[in-house]
Parts: C-alpha cells; structure tokens; sequence
C-alpha cells in the first residue's frame, strides 16, 4: 500500500518527547492517530493512569478505548502483513512487553486506562471534592436547561418590586427595553446559558478589567481589526481612482446631507483609525447594495449624474466617462473575495465608545447578571439538576478557586504526565480554563506532553459554548504552561472518493472565510487530499 503524502507529519506528530496541536479534516483518521500515540505512550509510562485522553462524546471515548484494547489484543497473534498493520502489532508487543514488566494486566483491567469524555473528567473532578466544587449529592444533568435559565430570570425579575441596588439595575434595564418583561427574562436566559463567557469577569478580583476605558478598547481593537486588513486590499491605482469618483460623487450628488457629500473628497484610504469607522461606511454604501451585493449600474442618487441630465458636450463625456470608470472598478473590486468579505464586516461594526444612555445600561448589567447566576444555582439546588456549564465550572472550581490550587489539582499534577484532548475545536472557555488549571505545574523539560487533535472547520458544539477561536489561539499562542507547542497539519482523507473530496474542497473554500482570524474565531477552508481515487 502507498504512504500519505502526509504520511511525515503523522509520523512526526507519534514523537512522545513533544507536545502537538494538529488540524486534521474530516475521513483523515484522527482516532487512529490518537489510540497510536496512546499506545506510544504507554510504552514509557510508569502507570497507565499517567495518561489522560478526553473526548467529547460517550462513543467517541468507548471507540478510541476499544481500539487501544483490540490493538493489545491482536498483538498476541502472529506479525500481520500490512505495513500500518504491522507497525501497530510492534508498538502493541512493545505494551505488552511493558505491562508484564511492570505488572499492569491491562488486559484483565482495561479499566485502568483513563479514556473519558470531558463531562465525565468533570464529574469525577466534582465528586472528588463535592464541598470545594459546591456540589453535595450529583446532580442530574439537563442538556436542555433552557426552562431553568427562564425560571432564574423571572425569580431575579421579582426583585424589581423591592428596594436598593439590584431594583434601580433591573428598572434601568426594563426602562432600555420598553418595560418589556418578557424580553427581558428571555434576554437573560440566553445571558445564563453562556455565563462561562463573562461571569469570571465579573467576578470581585476581575472588576478594574470591567472599566469602561477597558471596554471601549475592545471595541476599537474589533474595529482596528477589519479596517487594517482592508486597506491592504487596495493598491495604489484603486485607491487612486477610487479618490477621483469619491470626489466626483461628493460634488454632484443631489442630497446634500449625505456622508458622500461629507467623507468623500476627504476619504483617507490609508487610514484604519476607529475614527475613521463612518468614512469606510460611506464607502461600502457607495460600492455595495443594501443587501451587500456589488453594484452594478452608476446612478444619479450616488453622485454620478446621467449625460442625458446636460446639453453640454463636454459634460456629457465626462459623465458617461465616469460612469464607466466606477463600473469598471466594481468589476475589479467584486473579484477579490477578501475584500468583499471585509466590506460585509463594516455594517457589523460597533461605535468604538459608549454614549452615556449605553454606559449605564451596562452598568446595570453587572449588578443583574451575577445575581441572575445566584438565583440560577438556587433553582439547580432545587430541582436537583444542573446544565453541562455548571459541571465545568464546578470542576475549575475544584482545581483552582480563591486561595489558589487545591489539593485535588496537587495531587492530579502529580499524577498526570501526558494529556490527549480529541475534538479540541469544540471546547469551550470553561473547558480551556479547567485545561490550564490541569497544566498549572507542568514545566519546560519535565517529560510531560499535551497532545490535540481536531478540525475547527467541524466546530459543532456553539449551543455548548464551543469557541473555534481556542484552537487558533492554541496554535499560535500555547496553552497555559505549555509554550512549545507545535501545530501540525494532516490533510489525507481515507474515508471518500477523490470525486467527493475535490467536489467539497471548490465549494467550501468558496463558503468559508478566505484567512483565519483570531480576533473573531473565523476560519478559512483547509483542503483536503484523496486517498482512494
């Protein structure tokens, strides 16, 4: 059988001395990637509970188990021929050689192979400490907590009747809603169902980040982001013509209180200031359709008035010549895609500071929402149940709260040598979180390896509060203590035909954003590679 053209980078990715973040697209093997290095490992451990693989689904956990299980058990049968076959019979006879060393007897406890879902490592996580992760009994735990999310907002709702500071929040709120009671509850719950997001910074030792210059440097940063990347999608007879018909249009536009008419002839295409936010909006009206198509046609309404409209010749030239001259640039400019994604992004931009009315309400947010969080926990004290979120948070706690690591977090880094974390596009803030905690003591050059696999393109998990942009922060920035970690790309697919792999390659690069961004978790296509013809 022929080697994958990516079949170095699936080796080097097998190197135990190192850690690894690798995309690997849908059909390209991933289980198999994970149970050989499991494998791998288990060769160099001192016991099999030094290692942690975790995966996102019972079925994903129950089939990467059982294959580490059958990969041991066919290696008490003869070599098989097949060369991938055969490289996992040695690794396997390796084990095996190790177990008996050691006296694991793996195969009569394959229990002590620690391959669980992250909801699982959480749940053991709470039960071990039930007190410090505020849990007594287990729970039951709802997929669909959305009628608890509802409950806890109406209780926190009720308080509007009463007196201090959580009323004069909640009155402030309702006054910015029309009084809409309903809305509001309904706002809130949607605000409790991703409360991972923002409640640790709301918290007492996070509140100087929640000031209002912070913020507002959020927002310029959303809009420096775009902005930037737009001005080099011109170059410089573009941005030449492009003067000359903002120009043109802001003299002859009928409207005199359009921001043509203002920002034309002073449009600095050089500039990403936040300043210049409505400049740039300007000038996707003049370029795009309300619905954010190209325009077409060169119309009096933007500046541009038809020949007919004169008996002068020379006039007449002029404006037709015009006309062609901003038709043709549309034509030019619609066939870059980056640039046609960006100038989508302007009409999504926010202000880059608050108003007075807007600072408030936000205000009023800080105080409303982590008592909504208050009320929630009463209704799961309650009812006996929590959601997924709660479990996550419950478990950070327990490695990690207000006076620093706890004992269960000591005691799992003494413990823990190697993680492998399967489908790590979809985890969420508090998952990241609770994966730094579980690194905390992990040095440069201790022997230890984290190792995650998964494809951001197949982020399926945003009503779990997953954040694809993890991965990319991952690649580039590290997790927690582990800096050194290198991003691998695999490509094979083994699962379709070249007929299907090539048919999805032209239409999703096409679908998806055109580069990766950090900053707001986009992510452009990776193409794939048949294996079968």
């Amino acid at each position: 059988m022929s080697q994958p053209v990516d079949s170095a980078q699936r080796e080097e990715s097998l190197n135990t001395d190192h850690s690894f973040i690798v995309q690997a697209p849908a059909g390209s093997g991933k289980t198999s990637l994970l149970t050989q290095r499991y494998l791998r490992l288990l060769t160099k451990v001192k016991q099999p509970e030094e290692i942690l693989a975790i995966t996102f689904t019972r079925k994903a956990a129950a089939e990467m188990h059982e294959r580490i299980m059958q990969a041991l058990a066919l290696a008490k049968q003869p070599r098989p021929s097949s060369e991938y076959a055969a490289a996992s019979w040695d690794i396997a006879c390796k084990v095996l050689q190790h177990d008996a060393d050691n006296e694991w007897h793996l195969l009569e406890t394959p229990n002590r192979l620690r391959v669980q879902t992250i909801d699982s490592l959480c749940a053991n996580l709470t039960r071990q400490l039930p007190v410090t992760s505020r849990f007594g009994s287990p729970p039951a735990i709802q997929t669909d907590a959305s009628p608890l999310y509802s409950e806890a907002a109406r209780n926190c709702l009720a308080e509007l009747d009463g007196e201090g500071e959580v009323a004069d929040a909640i009155k402030l709120l309702l006054l910015h809603l029309d009084n809409q009671l309903p809305r509001a509850e309904q706002l809130i719950s949607v605000m409790l169902s991703s409360r991972d997001q923002w409640m640790r910074h709301l918290t007492s030792e996070h509140t100087d980040s929640f000031n209002r210059q912070t913020l507002e440097e959020v927002l310029q940063r959303s809009t420096e982001s775009v902005l930037s990347r737009l001005v080099e999608c011109f170059d410089d007879d573009q941005r030449d013509s492009l003067q000359g018909l903002l120009a043109f249009a802001a003299e002859h536009i009928v409207d005199t209180d359009s921001a043509i008419q203002q920002y034309g002839e002073l449009m600095d295409l050089y500039d990403s200031e936040p300043s210049s936010l409505e400049a740039w909006q300007m000038l996707a009206g003049f370029l795009l359709t309300g619905a954010g198509a190209w325009r077409k046609q060169a119309t009096a309404a933007l500046g541009f008035p038809a020949p007919s409209a004169t008996k002068d010749k020379q006039l007449k030239d002029l404006y037709g010549e015009r006309k062609q001259q901003y038709k043709a640039l549309l034509a030019e400019l619609s066939e870059n895609p980056v640039l046609t994604e960006l100038m989508g992004w302007l009409s999504c931009l926010p202000s880059a500071q608050y108003s007075q009315q807007q600072w408030a309400f936000i205000q009023a947010l800080f105080v409303v929402l982590p008592r909504a969080v208050a009320h929630l926990r009463l209704v799961f004290q309650y009812n006996a149940q929590v959601d997924f979120c709660e479990v996550s948070l419950s478990a950070s706690h327990a490695l990690h709260d207000s006076s620093g690591v706890t004992d269960l977090a000591l005691i799992l880094d003494y413990q823990l040598q190697h993680i492998l974390v399967d489908e790590f596009q979809d985890t969420s803030e508090t998952q990241f979180s609770l994966l730094q905690d579980l690194l905390a003591g992990w040095q440069v050059g201790d022997g230890r390896t984290l190792f995650l696999v998964g494809d951001p393109m197949q982020s399926i998990y945003r009503f779990r509060q997953a954040e694809v942009g993890l991965f990319l922060k991952t690649q580039q920035q590290g997790l927690g203590e582990v800096q050194d970690i290198r991003a691998l790309n695999i490509a094979v697919n083994f699962r379709s035909q070249s007929g299907v792999v090539n048919w999805v390659n032209e239409v999703f690069k096409e679908l998806m954003p055109q580069q990766d961004d950090l900053f707001t978790g986009a992510i452009s296509y990776k193409p794939s590679i048949a294996f079968n013809e």
